[in-house]
């Protein structure tokens, strides 16, 4: 192989790893939406749960754990949601129910007051979101009345 020959393949090389380093799929592929915001019932924080989001036409979801505050911020591998509209669900704390005389003990959800039983289900929860690019606070006010 001639030097200019040498020269030329070394530069189709470098040109080849640019171009694979630039081609679409190469990284994230979707930009995504930073999601965050609070949880309120009858106006109050609820500080134990977690917050689902589900695009039925998408298939994309991610959660988020409530913070004592109410306050949630979704964090996942995408580093948020892709843009779309969203159901949102809220769920109480799992927690660790221990064996009775009836039931063995398992996995299940911790009783609280603060979530509405209309909101822990996608069929039922009024309660939507839409994401765009970018960063989106998402306030979500659940109430008791009207059950």
């Amino acid at each position: 192989m001639s030097s200019m020959a040498k020269i030329c393949y070394v530069l189709l090389v470098l040109i080849g790893s640019t171009l694979t380093l630039t081609l679409p799929g190469c990284g994230p592929s979707v930009s995504v939406g930073q999601v965050g915001g609070k949880v309120t019932c009858d106006g109050q924080p609820v500080a134990e749960g977690v917050v689902t989001f589900h695009n039925p036409d998408t298939g994309d979801a991610a959660q988020a754990e409530l913070k004592p505050d109410g306050t949630f911020q979704v964090s996942n591998a995408e580093g948020g949601l892709p843009p779309g509209d969203y159901r949102v669900t809220i769920m109480p704390p799992t927690v660790q129910l221990p064996d009775t005389a009836e039931t063995e003990g398992g996995l299940g959800f911790k009783e609280v007051t603060n979530i509405p039983e209309k909101y822990r289900s996608a069929k039922t929860s009024e309660l939507t979101a839409t994401v765009q690019t970018g960063s989106n606070n998402l306030d979500f006010a659940m109430q008791t009345a009207n059950e």
